[in-house]
C-alpha cells in the first residue's frame, strides 16, 4: 500500500462523509450474506462479489446492524453531540426498525443488546477508559504491517476487529481488494468489512467503490442525501 496525501484543502465535508460513509455501508452489505462462515469456507468459496442470503438471509446490497447503528448516530450528531439522545435512537432502532431499510433490526449483537437493555433499565451510559495495553501489536507499525493472514484474527473481539480492519488497508492496493481481503477473513465479516470500507473510503474516495456494489445498496440514495 502506497501512503497517498490527500490535500485536505480541496475536499469539502460533504466529500469526506460521502467516502467514509458509502465505503461503509457497502462494506456491511458485501459481509453481511458471510457472517459467521469460518475462514476455512471463505477459502474455499472466496466472496468476489456481492451477493445475498446468509444467516441474515439479506437480499444483494442489504446491510445490517453496523449500518443502522452508524445512520442513528449521524442522525444524533445533527444535534451535536448528545450520548442520550444517540441511545434513544439505538433503542428506537432495536424496538421499531428504525434507521433500517427493512423495517426490522438485523444482526444484534450480545454485547450491544445487553447495553441497550441497560439503558432501558436504568439509563445509565457505561464508558470504560480504552485498554491500550491490549493493542501491542498496532504498536509496532512497522512490524504489524508485515504480518501473515494467519495471524489476524476475526473473531468480533473488538481487538481483533481493529487489528483485521487496519491490516486490511494497509496489505493491499485498492478499495475493492481491501474489502474482499475482510470479508474473506470470515467470522464477523460485516463489522469488519464495514470498517475497512470506511477507512478505505476515506483513503480511496468514492469513486473507487465499485459501481456495481453501489447499484445495488440498499436505501443508496438516502444514505448519500444523509451524507450531504
Amino acid at each position: 500500500m502506497k501512503i497517498k496525501h490527500a490535500d485536505v484543502g480541496f475536499m469539502n465535508r460533504t466529500s469526506i462523509w460521502l467516502n467514509g460513509i458509502m465505503g461503509f455501508a457497502v462494506g456491511d452489505a458485501l459481509g453481511a450474506p458471510a457472517e459467521f462462515g469460518e475462514r476455512w469456507m471463505r477459502d474455499m468459496d472466496p466472496v468476489k462479489e456481492m451477493r445475498s442470503g446468509g444467516i441474515f438471509d439479506v437480499p444483494e446490497g442489504g446491510w445490517t446492524d453496523d449500518t443502522s447503528m452508524t445512520i442513528a448516530i449521524l442522525e444524533s450528531l445533527k444535534n451535536d453531540f448528545n450520548p442520550e439522545d444517540m441511545m434513544k435512537r439505538f433503542i428506537s432502532w432495536y424496538r421499531t426498525g428504525e434507521y433500517s431499510w427493512c423495517g426490522k433490526p438485523i444482526g444484534v449483537g450480545k454485547q450491544i443488546l445487553r447495553a441497550l437493555e441497560q439503558y432501558e433499565e436504568n439509563g445509565d451510559i457505561n464508558v470504560s477508559e480504552p485498554e491500550l495495553c491490549y493493542f501491542t501489536r498496532l504498536n509496532d507499525f512497522k512490524s504489524f504491517c508485515q504480518i501473515d493472514r494467519d495471524s489476524i484474527k476475526s473473531s468480533g473481539y473488538v481487538v481483533d476487529t481493529l487489528e483485521a480492519v487496519i491490516w486490511c488497508l494497509v496489505t493491499t492496493d485498492t478499495f475493492k481488494d481491501c474489502l474482499l481481503n475482510a470479508v474473506n477473513l470470515g467470522l464477523d465479516t460485516d463489522t469488519i468489512a464495514a470498517l475497512a470500507g470506511g477507512l478505505a473510503g476515506l483513503y480511496y474516495g468514492y469513486d473507487e467503490i465499485p459501481k456495481e456494489w453501489l447499484e445495488v445498496l440498499k436505501l443508496r440514495g438516502e444514505l448519500e442525501q444523509l451524507c450531504e
